[in-house]
């Protein structure tokens, strides 16, 4: 299950989040924007990034970031099915 969604802007700033459950905080956040986004590793490595026991799922549409962030382990179809 999903534990909190972002959307981020190109300069890793949240947008928009939302948290469905309290095993994430915003601290796992900002370590996706300095490990991923300041980085510039977007495009060159997959969609999944797994940092502090937190699994990242992400795609970058336009200028922004759309993030799924999960402890547990979920099905990444399932996270970018869409309908």
């Amino acid at each position: 299950m999903i534990s909190m969604i972002l959307v981020l802007n190109q300069k890793g700033d949240i947008m928009i989040s939302r948290q469905y459950r309290d095993d994430v905080s915003r601290a796992a956040a900002d370590s996706f924007r300095l490990q991923v986004i300041a980085a510039k590793e977007t495009g060159t490595q997959a969609p999944v990034k797994r940092i502090e026991n937190c699994s990242f799922l992400y795609t970058r549409h336009l200028n922004m970031y759309f993030v799924a962030l999960t402890r547990s382990n979920v099905n990444p179809a399932g996270v970018y099915r869409k309908e």
